[in-house]
């Protein structure tokens, strides 16, 4: 069958309502020929908002033949074991996989950030058996009957990161994972950037962000959260924050100050910033917490950190 004579393929959005907020995480369901296809799990902690989101749509768990995860962080991937359990391929970076066949080193990371509450925030991380794992490599395109799907590698945020393109014949949309940041629905000039050690590369998010704006889809989605309104507009957001926030934490480290100094001094800048777009403080406190505040200053001074030993070498 022509690409002409295909019905589109619907990009429908489910809320995840992680931590019983709006607009945080979303999935998003494919009705494709080769069944039902997922973009993004979730955390575990969000199971039941996900089956709520397909019951809606009249469907269940067992009914997603496959998963196409961004990347393995826990609000992207964290339900994998429990999806792969239902008996969902799940497709994730191959850098990614052994993560999530033996994620005990990964949960050893988590741990680290989010302490006692990490059980809470992400639910029980299960493995997902080897057998239904699809390591996905970049320029990969998979074959969904009336579309496809291609991945594209996007480090920066994560080093195991791919953004997704649906082609469907009629429109190209680009599932974004976090290589565009992050966004609270309402407020588009307020950038939420996530900047994770050990893995966080501000010259490798600057590319990824070229690459996807030369794909040039005519639709882009956020996992964090949902369509964006002025592509071309928010890529350069994006840049001029990234741009921002790791200049505000250099300046601060070249004054030799502490990591909780420097804390201290980014979270009320980062949330004059908020101010400035209008963001209401209980929506903000919503969005921005401390796990986020630190895991941000920690990711930038370790990246520039590992640029400085780099600049030595040469």
């Amino acid at each position: 069958m022509t690409a002409e004579w295909q019905l589109p393929v619907e990009v429908n959005i489910i809320d995840l309502e992680f931590g019983g907020v709006h607009g945080r995480i979303g999935a998003y369901l494919l009705e494709t020929e080769i069944g039902l296809v997922l973009i993004e799990a979730g955390p575990a902690s969000t199971l039941d908002a996900l089956e709520a989101g397909l019951a809606s749509r009249g469907y269940q768990l067992s009914d997603i033949s496959d998963v196409f995860v961004t990347h393995i962080h826990l609000d992207h991937a964290g339900s994998c074991g429990w999806l792969a359990e239902q008996g969902c391929r799940i497709h994730v970076h191959e850098f990614g996989a052994q993560h999530l066949s033996d994620p005990t080193r990964l949960m050893e990371s988590v741990r680290r950030i989010y302490g006692k509450q990490t059980d809470v925030l992400w639910g029980e991380v299960k493995p997902v058996p080897e057998a239904l794992i699809c390591p996905m490599r970049d320029g990969d395109v998979f074959d969904l009957g009336n579309a496809s799907l291609k991945a594209y590698e996007t480090p920066g945020h994560a080093r195991h990161h791919h953004a997704l393109l649906l082609d469907d014949g009629h429109q190209r949309s680009c599932f974004t994972g976090d290589a565009a940041a992050m966004l609270i629905p309402a407020y588009e000039r307020f950038i939420l950037l996530p900047t994770p050690p050990p893995e966080f590369d501000l010259q490798a998010w600057l590319a990824s962000l070229d690459l996807l704006e030369r794909v040039q889809a005519e639709a882009y989605f956020l996992t964090h959260f949902g369509k964006i309104e002025n592509p071309k507009s928010h890529f350069q957001w994006v840049r001029e924050a990234l741009s921002a926030h790791c200049s505000f934490i250099a300046e601060r480290v070249q004054q030799q100050m502490s990591l909780d100094e420097i804390m201290q001094a980014y979270q009320p800048w980062f949330q004059s910033i908020a101010n400035e777009a209008g963001v209401e403080s209980q929506t903000y406190d919503a969005n921005v917490h401390t796990y986020l505040i630190r895991m941000n200053v920690v990711g930038i001074m370790r990246y520039l950190d590992k640029k400085q030993e780099r600049a030595k070498q040469h």
